[in-house]
Order: C-alpha cells, then structure tokens, then sequence
C-alpha cells in the first residue's frame, strides 16, 4: 500500500527529507518517530519512547541505530546523523524509497542489492521491531552492522557522556539486556564493546533557542548474515519476551492494521488514511506498575540528577512496566491532545472528536472519551492541561464543548441511555456551576451571558502566557463563550426534553433566551459590521479575530438569523482572515499581527494567536457559509478546492497527519506539533460536511 509514499527524489534530497516526519503510537502514550531519513532533527525524535510516569512521564529509551551494508566487505552507509553541518554517516545518499504503511519502511539500492528496513511499534506493548528484508542480491555477499543508540533520559531533555552510566551487558542466546532494555536479536555476532556518539545535532531545537545536541551511548554492535529466509531482526523492549518468531509478530500487527483501515468506510485513500492516523491519538487512562526498568543508585545513568532522583525508588531500583491493572482497564480510552507535546488539553480533544469518532461512526471511542472527561469534572470545570504535580482547571470553554459534544454523540449514535445515566447529571452540573460561579470568576452575569478571567490568567482558548502575562487578554466576555454557552443551553434543552426532565428544560430554555437577547444587543460592531471579540463593562473589543465565527456555525447560533449581519461577517472573514490553511487568529492589518510563529518560547508564545492559522476554524465557517448560500451544493464545490492544500498536507511534514496551526503569511509554514488533533478532527469533519 503506498497511500504515502516518496521515491529518490524526497529520499536523497537533504531538506525535503528531513523535513518528513513518520510517527507511531502504542496507545500507551509511547511512540516512535523520525524523518523519512531516519537522521532525528528533534529532541523528541527516537525509536522507543515509553510513557514511564503518567501523566507526563515520556522517556527517551532508544534514540536511533546506526547501520552499515557491508558487500564484499566494501561498506556502504545506511544510517543518517547529523553532527552540525556536517551528516555523517549520510545513508540517505543510498535511500531510493520511502513508504509509510502498513509501517514506516525504507528501500536502499547499492550495487545490486537492494534492502528493505521497516520500523514495526507493537500496539499495547513498549517494543520496536526493527525488521531487514534482502529483496535483491546475493545473500553470500551481505552482512549487516548494526549499533543501537541509547539516552534514557526523558523526552525533553538532553543527555550528556558521564561516567555514571553502568555499561554492564547481561547476556544470552539472541538476547542482551542493557539498563533494564531487552534487545532481542538474531545476529551472528555480538561485539560487546560500546561507545558514545557525541555532540549529535537537532537543528529543529536549535531553531527554538534550545539546546541543541546530545550526547549517545551505543552499548553493542551486531552483525547480521542473510540465510535462506533473507531477512533479519532486532527486538527492543523493556520487557525479557517469550522467544516467539519475530516474524510471527510483525504479520500479526500487520493483519490489525489492515482490518483497521478496512474498518473505516471513507472511499478517498487520503481522507481513509487522515482517520486511520487518527487512531494515533488514542490511549488507555492506565496507571504505571511495578516492574523492571533499573537504574542503578550506586552505577548512575545517563540521565540528569533530576531525572535520576525520578526514576530511583528509595532502595535505588525502578519498576515502571506499563500494563493495564485490569482488563476492564484496558478497554478504556482517551485522546491524546499533539505530538510530540507531552501535555494534554480536553479542550482539543473534545473539538476533535467529532472529526475522530463520529464522522467515522467510531462511537465506542466517543463514548470512552465523553465518559472519561464527565468524571473529571471539578465544580463545573475541567483539567484543560494536565501537570506534572496538579492539573489546570482554567479554562471556561472545556466544559461548554463537554455538552456540545455529548449532545453531538447523541444525535449520531441515538445512545439516549448511555447520555441519559452517564453523562447528563455531570452535563447538567455544568450549568449549575455556571450559574452560580465558580474558579476564575466564571459566572452567569445579570445580562445572562458568561463572564470571566483575571489579569494573570487566560481562559480562553486563545490561552498563551509568559509567566503571568497573558498574550491574548480577553478578560470579560469572550465572543465564542457566549456561543458555546448558548449551544450549551440549547443542547439541554433538547436533551432534558427527550429525557423527561421538564423543569430543567423551562430553566435552560429560559437562560438560553435571555443570553441571546443580550448578545445581539451586546456584541454587534455597526461601524465594522462584524462581531466584538471581547466585551467587559463598557469596554468593546473591535479587534478582528475569528473567534466571532462559533456564533454563526455551531448547532444552535446565537446571532439572529439576520442575512445582512451573517453575510457581513463571513465576507469581513474571509477577505481577512481565510487562508489555504485555515483562518487567521488575527487580522493582517491589526497591530499585534505576527506573520509568522517561530524562534525561541518567547517569540513562539508572543506569536501564538497572534495571526497564526488554525485549521479548526474552518468548521464554523463553512458551517455558516453554508447556511447562509443560496446553492448549497455549488457553495460545498467551491469550497472543496480550499481544502486541497490541507489534503497536500499529509504528505509534507507529519505524514498523515494536519500540524498543530501555521503561519499567517504565505507560504505558510507549518508549526507547532507534528500530529494534532485538532487539525486532524477537523479535515475529517470537512469532508464530512463537504461530502
């Protein structure tokens, strides 16, 4: 299958290569990730990263390998490292192909041989298949060097050569053990000798004012031969496994992946493949176990002492193993918000989950999700960002989209006893919450519309700060609170009217009335014919932003159906605001416009909504400009060839997969995260609604 797939002019060509990235998950919150070169231009690049301590927890096991083709004992370089502006060894020079499913898989044509190696990540398991397929040549004439490279460190620092690190090598038959990994192979011969990579170079972190390069330690060396059956194996995991084939386990987790991509009934193969990687961001809500990852106390490791004093338990060993408690455990599941980030963010989630679950009639996923979060809720409030000591609760539009969603499963799936007994007594202890005020001051006002915010804390989703200033400050009444606090209210009424719930239904429809009537005399800008973005007393924000576009394309729209106003703030958007990408978070023409969003957190974070463009946006808008045509099925047409370069996408730099937002200025490079699933949600949502 080569939905995604690059020949030798991406594959030997350097900057288009690198900027390719493949990633898999295990639905552990571990992965797997690099270029199409397999050079890592990311600190977060690496081969096996497994979630070691929950929430936050990711670490950097095995960082890359690095092989040599030997052909009559002339050695031809297969690997990839950069090492600042030099790439050494340069493999990708001998690269003639790379295809992404059903796993990451290279193709190396030297003399007449030609090599496959494919990446396997196994589902539920913290194990990587590294497999090597002789498809052309004389076996006779081939043997293969190959020296895995390890960091233990977590993901986001950096490790550095010291003598702490035990280099101590257990060994057996096809089987070393180093630092608590297992490296099962079949190799002919095992050269016990190690040594260290130095000064290797992340050019994507140096781009961000990072520290930049990182020191790793090869513990062994391995030397394949090719027999009869012409392929070969290298198994790392932190569990010691059963000596199964490995090749039994590469076709099992081939034969899943096809019946999943069989499973989703979408008949474009790029829409089929954006919602296959959408499986990416699933995860089980396991908790870690004791187990088997050792570092010693005495020995050291490789990690900093802050790391170190993390991993060590008091008698100096470490037991992290990620295994489900329980089977009923293993059947639950939540999203995860971005890669390579290691935080999570409901808000997101919950946006995308239309996109993920219910477009493609994957309820049982919805349904896992919608519950997960219905528990979390804490006064009528949700852990937007989870942390590393306690979770953020601060956000007042996460539980507004908890209903909206919940009340979106219910119409596609028609689940009313699922809604009914799990998760309209949380819904409703929303607008409770709501009503009577809770953290942040978020409250009902007397007009009937939500307020809230500090001066030191953004709520919205338009929620960057630096220390204690916020970017973006929208303290007040934020334009699409009012519209997720209305769908909110009309998404109960409809729903505590199915479920009998007839006082409920005269409250909510009653706030739901007063909070429109306020908005339309509140927020219309007559002398800029589009919406405010913020209002507090008597101060009106004008500035152009799209947040104003959920009043018009949600469910329930709070502007009344006025074809001028609508008209006019779909034209004032899209001549401003709409990109090939997605839609602007500020206009081009405002005065805290940034063009674009890279350099260090500083510039990064100044930058975030400050111009950039997001992908989710399109969803309201296309929702009202459909509402608001003439020709619906004309006005689906035209807006299909928007999305072409969303589509294009999938291929440029997380493949598969919609980046987290890009810039506002052409070309519009993309940033942030490689994988989000935001971007995701939305273009299968899209196509969706375009179809």
């Amino acid at each position: 299958m080569k939905i995604i797939s690059f020949d030798s002019a991406i594959c030997r060509n350097l900057e288009q290569g690198l900027r390719r990235e493949w990633l898999e998950t295990n639905q552990f919150s571990g992965y797997a990730s690099s270029t199409i070169l397999g050079a890592n231009t990311r600190r977060q690049h690496g081969l096996l990263v497994a979630q070691l301590k929950p929430p936050l927890g990711r670490y950097m096991l095995l960082s890359s390998v690095e092989e040599i083709l030997y052909i009559d004992d002339v050695a031809y370089p297969l690997s990839t490292q950069l090492y600042g502006d030099s790439v050494c060894p340069d493999g990708y020079r001998n690269l003639s192909e790379f295809n992404l499913l059903p796993f990451p898989t290279w193709v190396y044509r030297v003399e007449d041989i030609v090599l496959t190696k494919s990446i396997i990540f196994l589902n539920e398991e913290q194990t990587v298949i590294i497999r090597y397929q002789l498809v052309e040549g004389d076996d006779t004439l081939v043997r293969l060097e190959v020296k895995p490279l390890t960091a233990f460190r977590h993901v986001q620092d950096l490790t550095y050569q010291n003598g702490r690190l035990s280099t101590e090598l257990g060994v057996s038959s096809n089987r070393v053990r180093f630092a608590g990994l297992y490296f099962h192979h079949d190799a002919a011969i095992l050269d016990q000798s190690g040594s260290w990579y130095c000064r290797v170079y992340y050019p994507e972190e140096k781009c961000q004012g990072l520290d930049f390069e990182e020191d790793l330690y090869a513990p062994f060396r391995l030397v394949y031969t090719f027999s009869e059956d012409r392929e070969v194996f290298l198994c790392t995991s932190l569990e010691d496994r059963e000596v199964v084939p490995f090749s039994e386990l590469v076709l099992k987790e081939e034969e899943r992946r096809y019946r999943l991509l069989k499973d989703i009934h979408i008949h474009d193969p790029r829409f089929q493949i954006l919602a296959y990687s959408g499986r990416t961001f699933l995860a089980s809500p396991f908790k870690a176990d004791s187990s088997s990852f050792l570092l010693s106390k005495e020995n050291g490791s490789s990690v900093s002492d802050d790391v170190l004093r993390e991993f060590l338990s008091a008698n100096g060993t470490i037991h992290d193993r990620f295994t489900m408690k329980d089977e009923q455990d293993r059947s639950k599941i939540i999203l995860k918000t971005s890669y390579h980030s290691d935080f999570d963010q409901a808000r997101d989630q919950l946006i995308g989950l239309h996109g993920l679950a219910l477009t493609t009639k994957q309820y049982q996923i919805a349904r896992h999700v919608l519950a997960y979060y219905a528990n979390r809720l804490e006064r009528g409030l949700l852990p937007n960002r989870r942390g590393k000591d306690e979770d953020d609760y601060g956000a007042v539009d996460a539980p507004l989209w908890l209903i909206h969603s919940a009340f979106e499963y219910l119409t596609y799936s028609q689940d009313r006893e699922f809604v009914e007994q799990n998760l309209f007594p949380a819904l409703n202890s929303v607008i409770e919450a709501y009503i009577k005020g809770t953290d942040f001051n978020i409250q009902v006002s007397s007009d009937g519309l939500v307020s809230g915010g500090t001066s030191k804390k953004a709520l919205t989703w338009m929620d960057a700060q630096i220390g204690n200033w916020v970017v973006t400050p929208r303290e007040g009444k934020a334009v699409e609170i009012q519209a997720l606090w209305y769908n909110a209210l009309m998404a109960m009424v409809q729903m505590a009217e199915w479920f009998g719930k007839t006082t409920l239904t005269h409250v909510c429809k009653s706030l739901a009335e007063r909070a429109k009537d306020s908005f339309n005399r509140t927020f219309w800008n007559p002398k800029s014919g589009y919406l405010y973005d913020c209002v507090e007393g008597n101060r009106k924000d004008g500035t152009l932003r799209p947040n104003q576009l959920l009043a018009l394309g949600l469910p329930f729209p709070i502007l009344n159906p006025s074809p001028e106003k609508w008209r006019s703030v779909l034209d004032v958007t899209r001549q401003h605001l709409l990109t090939p990408y997605g839609m602007r978070t500020l206009a081009p023409y405002e005065a805290n416009y940034s063009k674009t969003c890279e350099g260090d957190g500083f510039r990064r974070s100044r930058a975030y909504h400050q111009g950039t463009v997001w992908t989710w946006l399109l969803i309201p808008f296309v929702s009202a400009l459909l509402r608001t045509s003439d020709d619906p099925k004309r006005a689906k047409e035209e807006f299909s060839t928007y999305i072409q370069p969303l589509v294009k996408h999938l291929e440029d730099r997380g493949l598969g997969f919609i980046s987290e937002f890009f810039d506002g200025d052409p070309p519009h490079e993309a940033r942030g995260g490689i994988a989000q699933v935001l971007g995701g949600g939305a273009v299968l949502q899209l196509y969706e609604i375009l179809s």
